[in-house]
């Protein structure tokens, strides 16, 4: 394939989409509580992704990397609307094969590593998610949406398919046949319907709805939810029963005997005094 010919190291792809600038991915934690905010903006474009942003996102990623005393992390965007994919801007000043496969490979890293964070990812969906936007949607491990956004990989109308890696990501939830679908007719999904289809965990009216679902995700330890992340996402890596067994008997280990664990442990002994 022409693609094996193109160098699309990451480091190359960060020098290279930092040169187009505009709008602003950026990054908010509370210790306290656990909670990070992640905020996608690009004003009067519907919060679409310039390459500055790309570069942005991926700092963004490598900070909550790091963080100790997270629990989850809420991606959202600035204004009216979650995220429209690429600025068209940005695009038509990338639009050649090689460029293009650079910016993938990029997002595709973005996306890999918003996978396997130690906290659980939410992507809050308001407005339009379109394109490259439902991507970032799908990459999360959950999914919220208020009641009027709209959802929907749209590339196809722009004579593309998806390159974030969300589309595999799709497949998963939503299955091969309806992914097809969902694909080649560029469809926009109303909330219910992504509900229906499981792109959609759950769907709000108000903050308030919004806010009692989240607080369900905060009631144990940063670390003991770390722990369960890490070990939903290793079994990403492997593929035979014994190696995903193993993978989950080393995560248990690691909080077996622990901490939080025995205090668990003494305040139920206490109760069923």
């Amino acid at each position: 394939m022409a693609s094996k010919n193109f160098d699309a190291s990451i480091s190359k792809a960060r020098d290279y989409l930092s040169k187009f600038d505009g709008g602003s991915v950026t990054f908010e934690s509370c210790d306290k509580t656990g909670i990070g905010r992640i905020f996608l903006h690009n004003e009067g474009k519907k919060n679409s992704l310039t390459g500055k942003m790309m570069v942005d996102f991926y700092e963004c990623v490598e900070q909550l990397a790091k963080w100790k005393h997270g629990k989850l992390v809420i991606i959202s965007g600035k204004g009216e609307d979650f995220c429209s994919g690429g600025d068209l801007g940005f695009v038509k000043q990338i639009a050649k094969p090689e460029d293009g496969y650079l910016m993938c490979t990029f997002m595709g890293e973005v996306m890999r590593k918003l996978r396997s964070l130690p906290v659980i990812s939410i992507a809050n969906v308001k407005g339009y998610a379109l394109g490259g936007g439902t991507e970032i949607v799908c990459s999360c491990d959950i999914r919220v949406s208020h009641q009027d956004a709209k959802l929907g990989l749209v590339q196809a109308r722009l004579g593309v398919t998806p390159g974030w890696s969300g589309l595999s990501r799709l497949v998963e939830i939503v299955g091969r046949s309806k992914a097809i679908e969902l694909l080649t007719t560029s469809a926009i999904l109303s909330a219910k319907e992504a509900k229906e289809l499981g792109i959609v965990n759950f769907v709000y009216e108000s903050d308030d709805e919004l806010k009692k679902y989240l607080e369900k995700f905060q009631k144990n330890e940063p670390e003991v939810i770390q722990a369960c992340k890490k070990a939903i996402s290793a079994l990403d890596d492997e593929s035979s029963f014994e190696g995903k067994h193993r993978a989950e008997r080393e995560v248990f280990a690691s909080v077996w005997g622990g901490t939080h664990h025995l205090e668990a442990l003494a305040k139920n002994t206490k109760h069923n005094k």
